[in-house]
């Protein structure tokens, strides 16, 4: 017989937002053969096959056991609650000066005792109540937690503004009341503006009834303040300003000047006891035109004409004034100044007497008499009548002590013209430095009574008016016509520039060398002249040529003759030696088949080798083997190959005859043996 199975699929179990899945409990079923769990909306996570799957939904399960034909059958139900709880954060709302608290929360968020609730925001806030106040902005977070089904809330926001700024008051910077402004408007323009703004001004003493606006005319020294509110929020801020009066008026004071006169030319305004400081500024004022000749704007300028004259002072701080004014006065008056008629004196009077009675005079009056002659003296030249004893003009200055003004007025005391006036000379100074050549030669006099006799230096008088020989030097001149009046004169005898020329130490030259000749020449001249036996390569004539190239074939002496047009001369001389080395050089042995250089016999030969007028070779038997003439040496050209007829000589000793002539037109005979190697 078989077993009857017991199936037992256990308690019902319950789903929520914490338990998402739960295990059956089948283990405590009889089981005698085989079992299944079925369900119709269930769901088996795993252990389907076990007596304790894991479900995670809802639904009636079904447990069944069959043993051969005896089978036994159980359910479960598995219920569940996932019901969310409402969370409302509430408006968005603002924090403002008026309300500085606000509290969170909506109208729809769950209710009741089995519900916790979790506040956060990113200022670090926490509340676990329903509606809690804060005071602070920020973003703040609700969540809900059903504890029934530990089911959470969808989490809602809310954010909390912050609306507390003060509204700017600001009154903008301002001078003072100053005597340009006795009334400022203070300007709060830049404070905020809006409906819901409202401005009142205050003063020291309060409210100001009235100024509700953002400006506000100031008569008044003190502090002013000016409100500005938000009506919406409650925000309100003062802004203040101190209004200074600074009206005061300067000193304005000029002393007494003085007179202007002959020697105070001008005079100094003095209004330096006048307020003074860096704000204050002058400005003077005259009807006279060109009076004020500098300082107009300080408080010392110089003035240089008689007038009114007015200083205004001003403070530029608070621009107010101060006006005063002076008289200039002026005393210019010029004294009387009559020198006199003017004197001639004859010869044999020598003193005149100066003056008039129409100058001024007085013991305010001052005189001084100068004269044009420095050789005259004047006997009490501050006398209004003075003594003089010479010719010339006379200048008289008077001078009015009490103005400084000057007058004057001159004289002339001159010779008679029956007397002599001029001497007029011709002079001839010498023409070469050194020389005694010079003439004083007197054609004619000028006034006197003829006839005429000369002195020269002091010496007698002579009626001979020409003087010769003379060197240089300072001569005085005399002449004395027939009433013995006598006339001088002073002439210099000027000597003239020096002419020289230097043509150095003497020359060492070698036959054939060249050299130009550089004279050192002082002095005006244009003309020179050489005198030698040489010859000058780069002169046409020995006249004018300055630099001279010679190529001397002997001792020669030079000399150069520098002249001018005066007849002046200047002379040098200068000898040139001439050494006459003989500079040929005739091998003694060559090679036509051996070095390049060696390859031909040729006479070589240095300077003072005018050419070579034969040369020619013989065999030691007397046989001419080479000849040429009329050459020049050092030319490969003119010299022999070692060939003869056209066939090679050989090794051998030959003979050479050479005659040759130098720059000097000596001739010389060469003659010699000479080897050749092959």
């Amino acid at each position: 017989m078989n077993s009857q199975p017991i199936a037992e699929a256990g308690e019902n179990k319950h789903l929520d937002c914490e338990v998402t899945s739960v295990i059956l409990e089948g283990n405590n079923s009889v089981v005698f053969g085989n079992f299944t769990w079925t369900t119709n909306t269930g769901n088996f996570v795993n252990g389907f096959n076990s007596l304790t799957p894991e479900v995670d939904a809802v639904g009636v399960y079904y447990l069944s056991i069959e043993n051969s034909g005896c089978s036994s059958i159980d359910s479960v139900i598995v219920t569940q609650n996932i019901i969310s709880p409402l969370a409302d954060a509430g408006l968005e709302q603002e924090i403002t000066c008026d309300q500085a608290c606000v509290n969170l929360g909506g109208n729809t968020t769950s209710q009741g005792t089995n519900f916790i609730y979790s506040w956060i925001s990113t200022n670090g806030f926490i509340s676990s109540e329903i509606s809690p106040e804060v005071c602070q902005a920020g973003e703040y977070f609700l969540t809900v937690l059903d504890t029934s089904n530990n089911c959470i809330s969808t989490s809602s926001s809310v954010m909390i503004l912050e609306n507390n700024s003060l509204p700017v008051s600001q009154i903008e910077p301002i001078g003072n009341l100053d005597c340009n402004n006795t009334s400022l408007v203070l300007d709060g323009i830049n404070s905020s503006i809006g409906n819901q703004i409202e401005y009142q001004w205050f003063d020291d003493d309060g409210l100001i009834v009235g100024e509700i606006n953002s400006t506000f005319e100031a008569t008044e020294q003190g502090n002013y303040y000016l409100s500005v509110s938000n009506n919406l929020t409650g925000c309100f801020s003062y802004d203040t300003i101190y209004l200074n009066d600074i009206i005061g008026y300067p000193i304005a004071d000029i002393v007494t000047p003085e007179i202007l006169t002959c020697v105070n030319f001008e005079v100094v305004l003095d209004g330096s006891n006048s307020s003074s400081s860096s704000s204050i500024i002058y400005n003077w004022l005259t009807t006279t035109t060109g009076g004020i000749q500098s300082g107009e704007d300080t408080n010392q300028p110089i003035v240089t004409l008689p007038g009114v004259y007015e200083i205004i002072v001003l403070d530029t701080l608070n621009g107010c004034e101060t006006t005063t004014s002076i008289t200039v006065l002026q005393n210019i008056a010029s004294p009387n100044a009559d020198a006199g008629l003017d004197i001639e004196l004859e010869c044999n009077e020598t003193e005149a007497l100066l003056g008039s009675e129409n100058t001024s005079s007085g013991i305010n009056f001052e005189y001084v008499w100068t004269s044009s002659n420095p050789n005259v003296t004047i006997n009490s030249p501050s006398d209004l009548n003075p003594m003089v004893d010479g010719l010339g003009v006379y200048n008289l200055m008077v001078t009015n002590l009490e103005n400084g003004c000057v007058a004057s007025d001159e004289m002339e005391v001159s010779q008679s013209p029956n007397i002599p006036q001029d001497i007029n000379l011709e002079i001839l100074e010498s023409p070469c430095y050194g020389d005694e050549q010079g003439m004083i030669m007197i054609p004619s006099i000028d006034g006197g009574t003829p006839p005429y006799l000369f002195s020269l230096n002091g010496n007698p008088f002579t009626s001979s008016n020409i003087y010769n020989n003379l060197s240089i030097g300072d001569y005085e001149i005399i002449i004395q016509d027939v009433n013995g009046c006598e006339l001088s004169t002073m002439v210099t005898m000027n000597q003239p520039d020096s002419l020289s020329i230097d043509l150095g130490e003497n020359i060492y030259l070698e036959l054939g060398d060249s050299v130009m000749l550089n004279p050192v020449m002082n002095g005006v001249f244009d003309t020179i002249i050489w005198e030698s036996s040489s010859t000058y390569s780069n002169c046409d004539t020995l006249e004018n040529c300055f630099f001279p190239i010679v190529t001397p074939i002997q001792t020669t002496n030079l000399m150069a003759t520098l002249m001018n047009d005066d007849g002046c001369i200047a002379m040098d001389q200068i000898t040139i030696f001439v050494e006459k080395n003989r500079y040929v050089y005739i091998p003694n042995a060559f090679s036509p088949d051996g070095f390049s250089d060696n390859q031909i016999f040729m006479i070589y030969a240095g300077k003072g080798v005018e050419k070579i007028n034969h040369f020619r070779i013989f065999s030691r038997w007397g046989e001419e083997l080479y000849e040429a003439k009329d050459f020049y040496p050092n030319d490969n050209s003119y010299g022999w190959d070692g060939n003869f007829k056209g066939e090679k000589m050989k090794i051998g000793v030959y003979v050479y005859f050479a005659e040759i002539e130098f720059s000097d037109g000596l001739k010389i005979i060469y003659k010699g043996d000479i080897t050749l190697m092959r």
